[in-house]
């Protein structure tokens, strides 16, 4: 195998597996993504692959659980007086003829 600019081996059309096969795996698409890929590989790539979105999507629902926790607490802190008691407004109604 011939050398690239590090010391890492240059993998025949590495990169262009690479293309076909990443954002299908992104996108969720996780049949399509190993129908681009040869017998041998899938064996490996597909449990890989399979990790690397649900890790993907955890990682997503642990922000968004972290904006939620700290959007509670910007709220907790900005609404910490009570409001004032709420006082019914009489409305007199209008002159009858």
């Amino acid at each position: 195998m011939r050398k690239t600019r590090g010391s890492c081996p240059a993998w025949p059309r590495a990169s262009s597996l690479a293309a076909r096969v990443i954002p299908r795996v992104v996108a969720g698409d996780l049949n399509g993504a190993m129908a681009a890929v040869q017998a041998p590989l899938r064996s490996v790539l597909e449990p890989l692959a399979r990790t690397a979105f649900a890790d993907g999507f955890a990682w997503i629902l642990c922000v968004a659980a972290g904006v939620a926790l700290l959007s509670a607490v910007f709220v907790r802190l900005l609404m910490r007086d009570e409001s004032p008691a709420h006082q019914p407004v009489r409305v007199d109604a209008p002159a009858r003829r």
